[in-house]
């Protein structure tokens, strides 16, 4: 009996970044600018807002650089007598510095680290009352929450940041928190939802001109397209997407874009275009030093590889991939690679070793609500009997409704957690 095998890519997703995009000659004079009256600056407050400012726009690699410091600065101040009456904007100083500090040590995958500065600025902005801080703090635990399949924390987080957003009118906020919704239900198969939500947050960030916003949810309507069979709608999506990312010259972005063009190129039979657009989108995330970005992009890699037959390359892509993902915990990611990694060896024709992946592929579905890997495993178990042609073409065509029915019925456990 022939399987039918989902073979799991993974197109780019966007979320809310500490760094703002600005064209590159104007991104160096500004930090040059901010560099020269750090460095001439007498007073301990200014060179507390400077620092967390340079923090804001300057490169990954040295936002640590400024934002720990500046941590370490406002500790100081606050306990400074003669400061009290400014203790209150010291704290948000703090606050955004230790939000930069928690914004990069995500991007490395230090989730742990992470979420450690992210509770603390949360913390603070609920002592001072900075409403919109605050969702903000909600907003990026909600996303680590995510990625680490805690499902009703995740929901939880964005439910709350949302309704503050609202209620400060911070559109904004809002929008990037209708995205991260989108991406939520999408990872849930509930299309429906996440394409409502997209759609409201697009809306929202054209109405306000943010474009990096513009790019990401655009990528991700793309997503959606091409899931529903909308190859073409999906592949202008894409490509107005990476325009934007181009014109604002947002490296990560870029590649994002380039990733879901090679996603189409793939599906359109286009393999070696897909790959040579997989590869850059590497390229771009290595030097980012972006570790979800580099294991999809290994991920989509190896799946080409498998789909050229070159197994042992695919392996390779695969694996380097899994240990990334568990490196930063992303169990949405160890779910589809790991079950990739059994696709593969279920091409080789290795059973053992790819019943053992399905079986580890499904475990971590249940974690995350990943349905699809759930199906896969369904798919994979059903695939070892041994039937009549007669029989296999009467499971599969007649009584399709009948054996989703089941489906749904065996799932049922888990799409509870999530209605």
């Amino acid at each position: 009996m022939n399987l039918f095998i989902f073979l799991f890519f993974l197109p780019g997703f966007f979320t809310v970044s500490a760094q703002t995009s600005t064209p590159n000659g104007e991104h160096n004079r500004t930090i040059d600018s901010l560099n020269a009256l750090l460095s001439s600056s007498k007073h301990d407050t200014v060179k507390l807002r400077l620092m967390v400012e340079i923090s804001e726009v300057c490169e990954l690699d040295d936002i640590l650089k400024y934002a720990l410091p500046a941590v370490t600065l406002a500790d100081e101040l606050i306990i400074n007598d003669s400061l009290q009456k400014e203790k209150t904007k010291i704290l948000k100083y703090k606050a955004e510095a230790l939000n930069n500090v928690g914004y990069i040590y995500k991007k490395l995958g230090k989730t742990k680290e992470a979420l450690k500065y992210y509770f603390q600025c949360l913390k603070i902005n609920k002592e001072i009352q900075d409403n919109s801080g605050y969702a903000t703090s909600l907003y990026n635990i909600g996303f680590i929450f995510s990625n680490q399949g805690k499902i009703k924390d995740a929901l939880d987080c964005y439910t709350k940041s949302m309704k503050i957003q609202k209620e400060i009118g911070d559109e904004e906020g809002y929008a990037y928190s209708l995205n991260n919704l989108g991406g939520f239900y999408r990872n849930q198969g509930r299309i429906k939802e996440a394409l409502d939500y997209y759609s409201k947050g697009l809306t929202m960030l054209e109405k306000i001109g943010d474009k990096p916003g513009i790019a990401g949810l655009l990528n991700n309507l793309g997503t959606i397209y091409f899931e529903q069979g909308q190859i073409q709608e999906a592949l202008n999506y894409y490509e107005r997407s990476l325009k934007i990312q181009q014109e604002i010259g947002n490296s990560e972005g870029i590649a994002s874009s380039l990733n879901n063009i090679a996603f189409v190129r793939n599906k359109q039979g286009k393999t070696q275009e897909a790959l040579k657009n997989y590869y850059k989108s590497l390229e771009l995330m290595e030097k980012a030093g972006n570790k979800e970005g580099i294991a999809t992009m290994l991920n989509n890699i190896g799946a080409i590889f498998n789909k050229l037959g070159k197994f042992k390359n695919s392996l390779a892509c695969y694996e380097k991939s899994l240990k990334i993902r568990k490196e930063i915990n992303d169990k949405f990611g160890i779910a589809t690679t790991t079950n990739n990694i059994g696709i593969v060896y279920l091409s080789q024709k290795r059973f053992n070793l790819s019943e053992e992946y399905a079986h580890l592929s499904m475990q971590t579905a249940r974690e995350t609500g990943y349905i699809e890997n759930l199906l896969f495993g369904l798919v994979f178990f059903l695939g070892k009997f041994r039937l009549h042609p007669k029989v296999t073409e009467f499971i599969v065509f007649i009584p399709f409704l009948l054996l989703f029915e089941f489906v749904l019925v065996l799932l049922e456990p888990f799409i509870e957690q999530f209605t």
